[in-house]
């Protein structure tokens, strides 16, 4: 089962899940004698093909059964038995036929009127079967799906409907029975069968003779070949025409498959435990011969590298892919989540709130990306508190503004969260969300919705969904007195030197409008870019204790470091001069503005990674242990492309490369050409070797000063610069340069050299 369960999400995530059932279906195929025992034992296709129908079928069940379960409830008084060696004595035989003719009447016609809503996953899993038994049993492929979908899919459910969760409490006995006797002359019609045996079912012969046109015709349209495209998200730049806000669906047209960490781990434990009984089988294999051993051996290599799966515990409960919000909320309110300090502390931040009505006199509220941290809060906490937000008002319409100020990395939603929002949310949100206002969207937002595509495909391009290029376009809708934006948004706006017609320099040129406030500047650009299906201005944010260096390159070039940032951004103006000297000016009130007792600590910060490991890669790639060489030869792979070190193709990461001992002029190539390409490392890189040469061998020592003489001439930039940080910077490692001189006696020849 946990197979079947890791199997299915995962290669769906991949949009691999047609390729998965062809396989799988082919291997059961192969193995059948016949075309009516496929899919009848409990192996790993039939366990695959049970889990798709109660991932991608639950909502389309209920759709189906609740509304005649609910007419059955009503009249509960019915009789269905057609035995007459089981009618009770006050029951009439004819009465009970004609209940049961009629009850199979309303649910097989709903079963056939309900093609179109078939779920999309089920329609691939119906026409992979259809492919591969028409290939083995080319008389039967109609046959064989219609058997399968009735005897696994629709039957158990309508026999059964507390199980599968269409209704809350287990049907009366008369009930019951009247659907057992319901799904028995489903089964007969979906095998094209009449009753001979059970003489008490002979009377409804002909009914089954008159369904079975109307049957073929149900399982031949939900067995149609697939365009695969239809079920991928469209392209960002195709706004999508029936999209969760603006259609009348209550849910997305099918559950969301993701990728979760109990998946994950589940399918590294699986590999681990099995890889031997996996090679095994693949060396008996037919197919030995044609594909070799490379597949293994590339599994296991990974294997090795990743080491023993993690046994910690994982709390089922969040790992169901039938999680609705009534069911969400009722398992927090029994664990009293409400109670717990945690949930006060992430209540009491204000992430997300209601405050005043919209000119439509509409409740609003409010979502405050940047509040949330994704790794210091509990996000099922945070569904939990928006849920019991919004339940006051959930019968009523009302309109959303989130602000994604300043929003990055730190405030996202993972991708597992970020398709549990969908499916905790309850379905009158979709229909009472009335319009979602977005102030504030940035370049990260941006990039976070193009790589969850597949999920926010459900709003794409909604009608609802209206983005903010100013504040002011907010009174459009909600009067001013009404608007509860936090102050720290607002005060943005105020007191701006502005200048326009700035162009950001990156792989693709954009024009910008710079805006420099009295806590922030803000990169405004001036061409609309594609978010979620809708053109929108960006504008990204960076606070004063954020902006790390501001350098004059020239007349018309500055370039702006920014803490967290993988480079520096350079910008062209006319007055970088003006935009220079207002940054330095908000940069130091907000340093001067910081309390005296601020102690500065010497440990490693974001900005100092590249630097740092760039000279552990070049040190050690001067080891002696050639194991330790290719390592810091990976390494240096890594930060290149990790950081976008521009070193012109020089590196290539591969398995079983060979260092050679003696490789001091690559190392000094290397080093040369990032200190002329990359000269905002210098400082940190030569503090680091500083640091890294009082420790090293002295092979080492000498390796060391060959690769860093070469970063020395940068000092000089950083000694021109109005920002006194870098200047006591290099004046400290001059100091420990001549430090280093008179300490190490036995280096001062080379270190003179």
């Amino acid at each position: 089962d946990e197979l079947a369960r890791v199997f299915v999400t995962i290669f769906d995530a991949k949009h691999l899940l047609h390729q998965l059932l062809l396989n799988m279906f082919a291997k059961e195929v192969e193995m059948a004698d016949c075309y009516q025992t496929i899919l009848r034992g409990n192996g790993l296709p039939t366990k695959i093909m049970s889990f798709c129908f109660k991932l991608y079928g639950s909502h389309y069940l209920y759709n189906l059964f609740a509304p005649i379960l609910a007419k059955m409830f009503i009249a509960d008084l019915r009789s269905y038995e057609v035995d007459p060696s089981r009618i009770e004595q006050h029951e009439q035989l004819d009465e009970n036929r004609k209940n049961l003719r009629l009850l199979t009447h309303d649910v097989f016609q709903a079963i056939v009127e309900s093609a179109s809503q078939f779920p999309l996953q089920l329609r691939i899993l119906c026409s992979c079967l259809y492919q591969v038994v028409q290939q083995r049993f080319p008389q039967h492929p109609l046959q064989a799906v219609s058997t399968v979908i009735f005897l696994r899919f629709l039957n158990p459910a309508l026999v059964l409907p507390h199980e599968f969760g269409i209704v809350d409490a287990e049907p009366l006995p008369r009930i019951k029975r009247g659907l057992t006797l319901v799904s028995k002359i489903l089964q007969n019609i979906a095998n094209n069968l009449i009753f001979t045996k059970e003489f008490h079912m002979r009377c409804f012969n002909d009914y089954l003779r008159s369904t079975f046109d109307a049957v073929t015709s149900f399982v031949l349209s939900i067995s149609e070949p697939i365009n695969l495209t239809s079920i991928i998200p469209s392209d960002e730049h195709q706004p999508i025409e029936n999209n969760l806000l603006d259609s009348a669906a209550l849910s997305p047209t099918y559950p969301m498959s993701y990728i979760s960490d109990a998946n994950v781990l589940a399918l590294h434990r699986l590999l681990w435990y099995h890889q031997e009984k996996i090679g095994d089988y693949l060396s008996s294999g037919r197919d030995h011969k044609a594909i070799g051993r490379r597949p293994f051996d590339k599994m296991a290599t990974l294997l090795a590298y990743l080491g023993p799966p993690d046994h910690r515990p994982l709390d089922s409960q969040w790992i169901s892919y039938d999680m609705t919000a009534t069911k969400f909320e009722e398992l927090m309110a029994k664990t009293q989540m409400h109670e717990r300090e945690e949930f006060k502390s992430l209540k009491a931040l204000n992430i997300f709130y209601q405050a005043g009505f919209s000119k439509q006199n509409n409740p609003v509220f409010y979502y405050i990306a940047r509040r949330f941290k994704v790794n210091e809060m509990n996000c099922d906490l945070l569904i939990y508190h928006v849920l019991l937000t919004l339940k006051p008002f959930q019968a009523k319409p009302f309109e959303l503004i989130v602000d994604f100020t300043h929003t990055c990395t730190d405030n996202r939603f993972k991708t597992d969260y970020l398709s549990k929002w969908f499916i905790c949310m309850p379905d009158c949100f979709y229909y009472n969300l009335q319009a979602c206002y977005i102030y504030n969207c940035n370049s990260w937002v941006r990039e976070y919705t193009k790589y969850h595509d597949r999920i926010l495909s459900t709003i794409k391009g909604s009608r609802k969904l209206i983005f903010l290029d100013h504040i002011t376009r907010l009174n459009d809708f909600i009067e001013f007195d009404q608007q509860k934006l936090p102050g720290h948004t607002l005060s943005l706006e105020e007191d701006l030197k502005v200048f326009n017609n700035a162009l950001k320099l990156s792989h693709k040129d954009t024009k910008v409008a710079i805006k420099v406030g009295p806590q922030a500047i803000q990169v405004t650009s001036s061409e609309k870019t594609k978010v979620l299906g809708q053109s929108v201005l960006l504008n990204d944010v960076y606070y004063a204790s954020e902006i790390e260096e501001v350098c004059l390159v020239d007349d018309n070039q500055f370039t702006l470091t920014i803490a967290n940032e993988t480079g520096p951004l350079s910008f062209i103006h006319n007055d970088c001069d003006n935009i220079v000297q207002a940054i330095i000016h908000i940069r130091t009130r907000w340093e001067l503005a910081q309390p005296d007792s601020i102690q500065i600590h010497n440990k490693i910060r974001p900005k100092d990674v590249p630097g740092t490991l760039l000279n552990i890669a070049l040190l050690n790639l001067g080891s002696l242990d050639p194991s330790l060489r290719s390592a810091a030869y990976n390494l240096l792979c890594a930060l290149t492309q990790t950081f976008d070190l521009r070193i012109e193709g020089q590196l290539l990461e591969s398995s079983g490369l060979c260092i050679p001992s003696n490789n001091t002029i690559f190392i000094k190539t290397i080093s040369e050409k990032l200190a002329l390409k990359e000269a905002h490392l210098t400082l940190e890189f030569l503090e680091e070797c500083i640091e890294g040469f009082r420790n090293s061998t002295i092979e080492l020592k000498h390796l060391c000063l060959e690769y860093m003489t070469k970063w020395l001439p940068n000092l000089t930039r950083f000694c021109k610069q109005n920002d006194d940080n870098k200047r006591a910077k290099v004046s400290m490692i001059l100091d420990k340069l001549i430090t280093l001189t008179i300490e190490e006696d036995d280096m001062y020849p080379s270190i003179q050299a």
